[in-house]
């Protein structure tokens, strides 16, 4: 079985074309328990639910898929109405001890990429709040009856009656980077959802909050396909209108040019998209010396690594604009112990691997 027939499928997905998502279902190899779990694993499970109802094809998809996907739950915890009621109550909450909060991606990109926030899955309602604040944030929801539940490196969760929610103090974190948080509150905006006005990142921001997660997530095996298809449809849709130059030359300024790039290049390829997307094709093409695949094939390999694959640790050492030892102390030292419910020692001895590779390569370069 191919990734690129998840892909396939996601594309359609992108165009809202329950037919063709249906015809894209009926083809795809393996077992009805394998297609059902790895639609699942990719977040498209609830999309494929969708098309098959809405395209009335149960007679045209083979009886035992039909059975596999009706007998397994989308990734998602609650309704898309109670997520947004959800970040209005923590919004307010907040505000009320003085702490600014934004709605990342979930409702936002339902509504803009899918048509309505009941047609893109999500998980729990993402928020961003200044980095100083993260600690506080929690503290305010605890005391709102959320209890904690995990942390990381950038967020930490926090859940009640259900209902979870990620508290995020920056877009993501590492030592190379240069972002300055100042902004993306500068430049945030307003949007309606559903009738509700919210706060949330401005287009150039939501784009680069997609792209560090999915350098994250590629570099370790750990990406799907819901998650690569939000950026694909956002950068369809902003192409004709971007000066994606002058984004890449503030990326510059924030150390985040090569991971930009190669990230951009892999959406581009996995999707087929460079006639979609021609003013990004453009403004990458003076950069391709610093892509780290070299054709479609290999960003589909990266695509369907498994988890913390010695090659997708490479490719995210090559990319990463900083040391990798430095890197592997600071992920220790700042996320101890919680990261040790991430990762194994199989996992440390590739990275130490991974990391002693980068030096060798940069000090003969």
């Amino acid at each position: 079985m191919s990734i690129a027939d998840y892909v396939a499928i996601a594309k359609q997905i992108g165009f809202g074309r329950a037919e063709s998502v249906v015809g894209a279902l009926a083809a795809l190899p393996g077992s009805a328990e394998t297609v059902a779990d790895t639609l699942r694993s990719h977040h498209l499970l609830g999309f494929a639910q969708r098309a098959v109802r809405e395209a009335d094809a149960q007679a045209r998809v083979a009886p035992e898929l039909c059975a596999a996907l009706a007998s397994r739950r989308p990734i998602q915890r609650a309704a898309p109405e109670a997520l947004l009621r959800t970040f209005e109550e923590v919004r307010r909450t907040l505000a009320a001890a003085g702490i600014e909060a934004l709605l990342l991606k979930g409702l936002w990109l339902a509504q803009r990429l899918y048509g309505g926030i009941d047609r893109r899955p999500q998980f729990d309602v993402d928020v961003l709040v200044r980095r100083r604040e993260l600690r506080r944030a929690a503290r305010v929801l605890g005391r709102a009856g959320f209890a904690p539940q995990a942390y990381d490196l950038h967020s930490r969760t926090v859940i009640r009656d259900d209902l979870k929610v990620d508290l995020h103090g920056s877009l993501r974190w590492a030592p190379a980077y240069r972002l300055e948080e100042d902004v993306l509150w500068t430049q945030r905006r307003e949007v309606s959802i559903a009738g509700v006005v919210v706060p949330t990142l401005s287009d150039e921001h939501t784009l680069l909050l997609l792209v560090l997660a999915a350098f994250e997530d590629l570099g370790q095996g750990t990406t799907n396909l819901k998650q690569l298809l939000d950026l694909a449809l956002l950068v369809r849709e902003l192409d004709s209108t971007s000066d994606w130059k002058a984004l890449l030359e503030r990326r510059t300024q924030e150390n985040l040019l090569a991971v930009s790039v190669n990230v951009f290049a892999v959406i581009l390829d996995v999707f087929e998209m460079h006639d979609a997307a021609p003013r990004l094709t453009a403004a990458l093409t003076p950069h391709a010396g610093c892509i780290r695949h070299p054709d479609r094939t290999s960003a589909l390999t990266l695509l369907g690594a498994a988890p913390k694959s010695a090659a997708s640790l490479r490719w995210y050492a090559r990319v990463y604009p900083g040391s990798m030892v430095h890197w592997l102390a600071w992920f220790w030292a700042s996320g101890f112990p919680a990261n040790l419910r991430q990762v194994g020692g199989t996992w440390l001895s590739q990275a130490v691997a991974v990391g002693a590779e980068t030096l060798r390569a940069r000090r003969d370069a």
